[in-house]
């Protein structure tokens, strides 16, 4: 079954409006996304639409995560665990590196890169941040929507933002959680609303 926001325990606990959690967070972007849709009719693109985002929710599903939200061409994915469980978060930071490899191969098929067809769907970008965060409803009657917020997620947007065409950013944070991740380049990033550089491969 996929794991979707709305239906969180917190949904139903009123007491708990909020809690402080650790997560590991991934967001994806498609590259040229509105150039590509362009071209397309409405009916076209739906129907495209419809069947990669039903293919992206069982790849997030089989990775445990919880889908936060559909953002028009891109997502965000959360892994949550609590502060001072350390190993479900080294757990959830593999798990999102996974499902990092398992939208890039994807994309890859949908835009039939190494076949003989051209490519006809945008490729993707992704960035996985890790860090503390809020979960839970926030706004208040009507408009009241089950999210996470905080530090750690407009992080992790501005890290997605930075990737290039099929490529993953993984933030120090992340990676530190996830040992095994084979060595890379590092790179120094200065993401808007931060006061030093990020240290991301």
């Amino acid at each position: 079954a996929l794991h979707l926001l709305p239906n969180h325990r917190l949904t139903k606990d009123k007491a708990a409006k909020h809690r402080s959690v650790h997560l590991i967070v991934l967001f994806s972007d498609m590259c040229g996304f509105t150039a590509w849709s362009a071209g397309q009719s409405a009916q076209a693109l739906a129907a495209q639409l419809d069947a990669y985002l039903e293919r992206v929710a069982e790849l997030v599903s089989q990775e445990g995560g919880i889908l936060d939200k559909f953002l028009g061409d891109g997502l965000m994915v959360i892994f949550e665990a609590e502060l001072h469980d350390d190993t479900l978060q080294r757990r959830n930071a593999e798990s999102a590196v996974r499902l990092a490899g398992a939208l890039q191969k994807c994309h890859a098929a949908w835009s039939g890169l190494g076949s003989s067809r051209p490519a006809t769907f945008p490729a993707v970008r992704v960035g996985i941040h890790a860090g503390p965060a809020l979960l839970g409803r926030f706004g208040g009657g009507q408009r009241e929507h089950l999210t996470a917020a905080g530090t750690t997620i407009n992080v992790t947007a501005r890290l997605c933002a930075e990737a290039g065409p099929f490529e993953t950013l993984i933030s120090e944070q992340a990676l530190l959680l996830s040992p095994d991740e084979p060595d890379g380049v590092w790179c120094s990033l200065m993401l808007r609303g931060l006061n030093q550089p990020m240290r991301a491969r």
